[in-house]
């Protein structure tokens, strides 16, 4: 019985990891040639997004995932530490972060970012966002 529910789960995989649109394999080519994100991680963000086709630039993906810094401030002199919003969809923004801390440490550029955010004073969370 283990073996056959095994079975079923590996073609349901497949059937769900299959894309037939040119344009979605091109998306899909393009984010899996950056060293960090691997083929899961770039098709849980792209069937997540649609395929990019609602979205106008690269500020309203990062808001729908949740993953761009924000600032809490309250009044003009007190200022609390930045962190991550906690909007979006929670498990491809759990990919993402995961995808990049396989970034900083095998993506040269992602590395140099990171260390260059980190030197500024930016928390680990601001930083890997």
């Amino acid at each position: 019985m283990i073996g056959f529910l095994e079975n079923q789960i590996q073609l349901l995989e497949q059937q769900i990891y299959t894309i037939d649109d040119q344009e979605a394999n091109r998306i899909l080519q393009l984010m899996t040639s950056v060293v960090g994100i691997g083929s899961q991680s770039a098709q849980a963000v792209l069937i997540a997004t649609n395929g990019f086709k609602d979205f106008e630039n690269e500020k309203q993906v990062a808001k729908f995932f949740g993953v761009c810094p924000c600032d809490h401030q309250s009044g003009s002199s007190v200022y609390g530490k930045g962190r991550i919003a906690k909007s979006g969809v929670p498990y491809v923004r759990a990919i993402l972060y995961v995808a990049a801390h396989s970034a900083i440490r095998f993506n040269h550029a992602c590395q140099d970012l990171y260390k260059r955010l980190k030197a500024k004073g930016k928390s680990h969370k601001v930083a890997i966002m």
